[in-house]
């Protein structure tokens, strides 16, 4: 009884959460075509997350102020805090058009983060 009183369950699940996704093999078919064609990404392009994407939202301050940080993979992908509502909505799972998320980022901020996580392999150009 002694060691159930010890453990920390959320502690448990987030060490097992990031073992789980820094093991698993990145499988983004596609990615090569997806990546060449960021930069056509504009306002009114229609995207999606890539399904069966397991990731991790969290938040941590340093020197500069305060920041989001998706971990994807073994990788983590850092964005400014105020990016964080366009963001989650972003990998919520639905379609969306870049220019329509929900968030403080204006349209232009949502190109440069759209382009940035169909470059990383989290998001899709639909065509």
């Amino acid at each position: 009884m002694r060691a159930a009183t010890t453990i920390d369950p959320s502690g448990t699940i987030d060490a097992f959460n990031h073992t789980f996704r820094v093991r698993r093999v990145p499988l983004v078919p596609g990615q090569f075509l997806q990546s060449a064609d960021a930069d056509l990404i504009n306002e009114g392009c229609e995207i999606e997350c890539r399904p069966d994407l397991i990731f991790s939202i969290s938040n941590r301050r340093n020197d500069d102020g305060d920041e989001i940080v998706l971990s994807i993979y073994d990788t983590e992908i850092v964005f400014p805090a105020i990016a964080e509502t366009t963001l989650r909505a972003a990998l919520s799972g639905r379609r969306f058009r870049v220019g329509d998320l929900d968030g403080q980022i204006d349209e232009q901020g949502q190109i440069v983060l759209v382009r940035r996580l169909v470059r990383e392999g989290v998001l899709l150009s639909v065509r």
